[in-house]
């Protein structure tokens, strides 16, 4: 919903927001640097670190194969791809519920 808000004009059917998932406004580094810049455990840390899932390093790689990512829909897409099937695939909501 954040980014609809930020892109009001644009519809969601036609053309997706940037990859803007800002945590902190007042970080230097964009959630789009983290993504296509970081390295594999950096993203593996921040990965556990924020969900807590264990499949956090395949994850992470999932990522770095798939760069460059330029929306959030690209990377849920590439996190629910990185989960292995008998793990619960299709349970698996990739954004944090608050």
């Amino acid at each position: 919903m954040r980014g609809r808000l930020r892109y009001p004009a644009v519809p969601l059917y036609h053309v997706l927001p940037p990859l803007d998932m800002p945590m902190d406004p007042e970080s230097p580094v964009s959630p789009e640097d983290i993504v296509n810049h970081g390295s594999e455990a950096e993203l593996s840390d921040l990965i556990y670190k924020c969900r807590k899932e264990r499949h956090s390093h395949r994850m992470a790689r999932a990522l770095m194969k798939a760069r460059p990512i330029r929306t959030t829909t690209e990377v849920a897409q590439v996190v629910t791809r990185a989960i292995p099937s008998r793990s619960g695939l299709h349970h698996l909501y990739p954004a944090p519920i608050p």
